[in-house]
């Protein structure tokens, strides 16, 4: 994408693309609103009118947040004119979003366990427009707002999310990075042809369905019209096969596609190609120059890379770098290592943003360098891999008392700017870098967090801000709360017989110490079983077990009951 077609493409989140496909689907007139919100991961419920007037929103809120304002102010007025009906209805519907805006929740997890709900904005006020006696609406993005706006995700703080377990953008993002449509052409359309022109779009920027270089793509018409409803076919064409009615869609979307310079005058009339199979023909179409010139999304990724990294990575920089340290934390290097952040602020976006790794978490060079300084610093708990530990641009890193921080992250900037295998590495070689799944999903970095949650030493900051609440004078000293312990009930050291009692039934009443680890995992809120359920799948069960160790220890202190069968019999 050069740099002023940002403002002729709407950048939809993978999240919005799979609501817009649920929305469109033929089943969708049949499903209640909480089944609709269920399958599209969205709450409430919308239709794809109001989806179309979201993806205008979401476009006008990135471009506010790369502008660098702070708070989002919605022009209703400015809203009205990307409406392109006159159908009362379809305006309602498209006006209506922005009223709705802060109750938009997106969803994760599956009916059989429940959801999670996300929220996209935290805060709303409607403003007085000048004199006149219209109105702005101001919003204000909830933690992970910004993210899933963008489409992109900020690599350190969602490490950082993993590691604390808090909610992360992954979850909704998936592997795909925003999928560009055309605005001029997507307000042109409706209906069915909109959602095939994001199927379309959906082929070539993100399947990569490439038949030559010169930009020919295909994909087969069934695949194109999967679960969706044709339209009715009257008179003479109600005697019409299903294939000739998508073929007469297709070629009346194709006009329109090549009048706004999507697809190229020049494939004449090769629009069909017979597939594998001979019911299965496949629709092959040539992308316009133009438009190949502006799917390339470089310049959008590196000013979002910029944005995420100036306003998340750097507000979270002690968390992250309390998580990135591990074990060998402490106050005095991580200021320390705060002087070599400062020494790489300033880097301007473009040198600094290198391009994306599982399709949408960019990799901003100055984080990553500063990653690197960490994990070559002596006793560090997961260094980088020998197979890459030599590599010039990583012994750049390491802090040399001859150059500067700033000169050798240029010297790095260059190299790796010259390594054409750079982000594949990063992507395929576990443990180069701790933000990438591939890493994330191996025993030994599971065990490594762990051993983070472990410590017992709070992330920095942790304490939230209240307003202290002051006690009105008593006669006497205020009681202490009694703990529900004590030697007529239990053991006077609780966590050591609990430590012991778990070793005894892990070795030899094993039936017993699986019950006691299910009574613990269902304690649990969703979101904390889901990973629990994810590591026990990927590690060996005696690994599992080790990690679990103090977890239901702590879970034993906390209920008694569950295991001592004085405790069970005596109520208070």
């Amino acid at each position: 994408m050069n740099q002023t077609s940002f403002g002729t493409m709407f950048m939809n989140p993978s999240w919005w693309v799979r609501s817009y496909e649920v929305a469109s689907s033929s089943k969708a007139p049949f499903l209640t609103p909480l089944e609709l919100s269920c399958d599209s991961g969205l709450t409430p419920a919308l239709n794809a009118v109001e989806l179309s007037a979201l993806s205008i929103v979401l476009s006008n809120i990135q471009k506010q947040l790369l502008a660098g304002r702070r708070t989002i102010l919605l022009d209703p007025v400015q809203h009205r004119k990307f409406v392109s009906s006159t159908s009362r209805s379809r305006i309602f519907s498209f006006e209506r979003i922005l009223q709705i805006l802060t109750g938009l929740r997106l969803l994760s997890g599956n009916k059989s366990e429940g959801f999670d709900v996300i929220p996209l904005f935290d805060g709303e006020a409607w403003r007085r427009k000048g004199y006149y006696n219209g109105l702005v609406i101001e919003l204000g993005l909830a933690p992970l707002g910004a993210e899933l706006a963008f489409g992109l995700g900020e690599p350190y703080s969602e490490l950082e999310r993993l590691v604390s377990k808090k909610p992360r953008a992954q979850r909704h993002l998936g592997s795909h990075g925003p999928l560009g449509l055309w605005q001029s052409i997507w307000l042109d359309l409706q209906g069915l042809e909109q959602i095939l022109l994001l199927r379309v779009e959906k082929s070539m920027q993100w399947e990569n369905r490439w038949l030559r270089l010169d930009g020919v793509f295909g994909n087969s018409i069934p695949e194109l019209f999967k679960d969706l409803e044709l339209p009715k076919a009257r008179g003479k064409s109600s005697q019409w096969s299903a294939h000739r009615i998508r073929q007469r869609v297709l070629e009346r979307l194709g006009r329109k596609l090549m009048e706004h310079g999507l697809l190229s005058f020049d494939l004449d009339d090769e629009y069909l190609a017979l597939g594998p199979d001979q019911d299965d023909f496949a629709l092959v179409w040539q992308a316009g120059p133009e438009y190949l010139n502006q799917i390339d999304a470089s310049s959008y990724q590196s000013k979002v890379g910029v944005y995420l990294r100036d306003a998340i990575f750097e507000q979270n920089l002690p968390n992250i770098t309390r998580v990135l340290l591990g074990p060998i934390f402490k106050a005095e290097l991580a200021e320390e290592l705060g002087k070599v952040w400062r020494e790489l602020q300033g880097v301007n976006g473009m040198q600094d943003y290198r391009g994306l790794i599982h399709g949408n978490l960019p990799v901003m060079l100055s984080c990553l360098f500063f990653e690197w300084v960490i994990r070559q610093l002596p006793g560090h708990g997961f260094p980088i891999p020998a197979s890459h530990a030599d590599r010039d641009y990583i012994k750049l890193a390491v802090t040399s008392e001859s150059q500067s921080v700033s000169e050798r992250f240029e010297q790095f900037c260059n190299l790796v700017r010259e390594d054409d295998n750079f982000l594949r590495d990063l992507e395929d070689v576990s443990g180069l870098t701790l933000v990438s799944p591939k890493t994330q999903s191996t025993s030994e970095v599971y065990r490594y967090f762990a051993e983070l949650q472990s410590l017992g030493q709070p992330t920095i900051p942790v304490v939230e801000r209240k307003t202290p609440t002051v006690q009105p004078p008593t006669s006497k000293p205020a009681e202490q709360p009694v703990q529900d312990s004590g030697p007529a009930r239990y053991p006077s050291n609780l966590k050591k017989a609990a430590t012991e009692e778990l070793a005894r039934l892990r070795k030899q009443v094993p039936e017993k110490y699986v019950a006691l680890k299910n009574a613990y995992i269902n304690t649990l809120d969703p979101e904390k079983k889901k990973i629990i359920v994810e590591v026990m799948d990927r590690l060996q069960p005696k690994t599992f077990d080790d990690h679990l160790r103090n977890s239901l220890v702590k879970y034993m202190v906390e209920n008694p009951e569950s295991w001592l069968p004085t405790a069970a019999n005596q109520q208070p």
